[in-house]
């Protein structure tokens, strides 16, 4: 059999936002990275396992970008880009030009477990590489049983489902074969038990809840053993799953948010020999705009985004204030202090403030001890510099606020009374005949 250099991905999630920044230029930088990766390394094959955008219904921009990626894809060494669809996509709205993407040798899986089976072979009809283009399998469509089942019912059910789809999908897989031996991957996008959502290392979240344990995930028993490799997609955290066969998550090759602060974004170059042996290797990828968390006093704040601002190109900066520090409209400062050092700050937290809310809500009394006294003394407590001031004040709108409270009290107290009045006399009366 020839060599075959594949390329595995996912999750690009083409279109994604930043809160209401747009990223449409970011992802136009990756995609151009990327058709220039494909040149250099020249590549027969892509497997993209699903999520290609972040939305069901991308905007025209965002489909523009993929468009230009597999009409550009069709000029170079590729001879087959095989795509699923992920959770975030639409697997009709992908599917829906199939005819037209195939003249282009782009390859979209169907709906059906036949379309999920694909065949590359050679201009002399020999085939090279068989793939099981498994998209995103909804509990629904893969589980039978009854709203009586329990949890371990269900995921037994859900696991035996997927088993099953994967086990149809290769006897097509077999049929068109017609016992010709050659590479078989799984493509799948879904959570596999013992996968971790985040890196070793990543300090922000316990490792007790890093791992994948739900009623949607599968253990790889789930694929079978027929595989020499099963390109995984769903978790945007890089990594080598425990199981008897190769399996990967490919991660996400772009920072979607600063959760991804601690990823490793590259792409999964697969090569099989001549004999069928297969090695990877993981090719980095140039992020086409860096993710910054940036603590501190208000002062090291301006210090460290101005660094962020001379280290990276138009980064995208968190910042904290960890200081007992008073700053008059802080987000507002730290924006354009960001702006002036090429620096997008996007978000800004002050930990004090949010501390001593916290603070303040366990604290807070109910309303039954609330008084419109002790209200309005609150009030002008935080309107005065001065505890003396507030006083003063108090003391002086006292007769005001004693007149004010007791004109609510007559004009709300007739409302009432002919409010229960009705409903007493009403009850009294459809009580009688009982």
């Amino acid at each position: 059999m020839p060599k075959l250099r594949i390329f595995h991905s996912a999750d690009w999630h083409i279109g994604k936002e930043l809160g209401t920044i747009d990223r449409t230029d970011d992802f136009r930088v990756f995609i151009r990275d990327f058709l220039e990766l494909v040149e250099k390394r020249r590549p027969d094959v892509i497997l993209l396992a699903g999520d290609i955008f972040d939305t069901s219904m991308p905007a025209n921009s965002a489909q523009r970008l993929y468009y230009d990626m597999i009409r550009a894809l069709s000029g170079t060494s590729v001879m087959a880009t095989v795509i699923t669809a992920g959770n975030h996509d639409s697997q009709r709205f992908l599917e829906a030009p199939r005819a037209l993407l195939e003249t282009m040798n782009c390859f979209v899986a169907g709906e059906s477990p036949e379309s999920q089976a694909f065949v590359l072979r050679d201009d002399a009809g020999e085939p090279l590489l068989a793939v099981a283009a498994v998209p995103f399998l909804r509990e629904g469509d893969v589980r039978g049983g009854s709203i009586d089942d329990t949890d371990a019912t269900r995921a037994a059910r859900f696991e035996s489902g997927v088993r099953k789809h994967y086990d149809t999908v290769n006897g097509f897989l077999d049929e068109a074969l017609d016992g010709a031996r050659v590479p078989r991957i799984a493509m799948g996008h879904l959570f596999v038990t013992g996968s971790r959502l985040r890196p070793d290392d990543d300090p922000t979240t316990p490792n007790e809840s890093a791992y994948v344990g739900s009623l949607r995930n599968v253990t790889a028993d789930a694929f079978g053993t027929d595989w020499d490799y099963v390109a995984l997609g769903h978790i945007h955290n890089s990594q080598t799953v425990k199981a008897q066969i190769p399996m990967r998550y490919s991660g996400s090759p772009v920072s979607l948010s600063y959760s991804h602060i601690p990823y490793r974004h590259h792409i999964v170059e697969l090569t099989f020999d001549e004999t069928g042996g297969m090695t990877f290797e993981e090719l980095p990828v140039r992020q086409p705009r860096e993710f910054v968390r940036v603590s501190g006093t208000f002062e090291e704040l301006r210090a460290d985004i101005a660094e962020a601002g001379a280290t990276h190109e138009k980064p995208f900066v968190e910042a904290t204030l960890t200081s007992d520090e008073c700053v008059p409209d802080l987000a507002g400062e730290l924006t354009a202090w960001g702006e002036a050092h090429g620096v997008i700050v996007t978000a800004v937290r002050n930990q004090q403030a949010a501390r001593k809310y916290e603070e303040d809500e366990l604290n807070a009394p109910s309303l039954d001890d609330l008084t419109p006294e002790s209200v309005f003394k609150s009030f002008l407590e935080e309107r005065f510099e001065t505890r003396e001031g507030a006083d003063d004040a108090y003391r002086k709108l006292m007769p005001l606020l004693d007149e004010a409270v007791e004109e609510v009290r007559i004009e709300t107290r007739p409302a009432i009374e002919s409010a229960d009045t009705p409903n007493q006399e009403k009850n009294t009366a459809e009580e009688v005949p009982a």
